[in-house]
């Protein structure tokens, strides 16, 4: 499958809300192909092909990955996926005096659950090696 056929995979819906998202070193190796000319990935880059780029390090290292996993995603995120606040806003604080009391310090704990699921694989098109 090639990089420029991932587009025409979503429909025109997600299409336009859509984000590239890659690995730092799938965005080194599309900035060597000619459809990464003019490439600049980030929140004020141009992009790559009319549509903005994230870079995301948990993202499979295409020179580590498999030949099944994701290493580069185009995605309509927000339709794609689920965002859920588990304990509805709350924050738990825990002290860890104990832990740090020799050095006469106070560790704290923050916890914020949060959970995730992909709701619309239409709206997600990946490409993997």
């Amino acid at each position: 499958m090639q990089l420029t056929s991932l587009p025409g995979l979503l429909a025109d819906r997600h299409r336009d809300n859509a984000t590239w998202i890659m690995h730092p070193a799938s965005a080194a190796k599309v900035a060597a192909l000619p459809e990464g000319t003019g490439f600049e990935p980030g929140p004020n880059g141009r992009g790559l092909m009319g549509w903005p780029v994230r870079l995301l390090s948990a993202l499979s290292d295409p020179a580590n990955a498999g030949t099944g996993d994701a290493s580069i995603i185009f995605a309509d995120v927000q339709s794609a996926c689920r965002i859920a606040d588990r304990d509805c806003g709350q924050i738990t604080v825990t002290s860890l005096v104990q832990r740090y009391a020799e050095l006469g310090l106070i560790g704290v704990l923050v916890k914020l659950r949060v959970g995730g699921d992909l709701v619309r694989p239409a709206a997600v098109a990946i490409y993997s090696q």
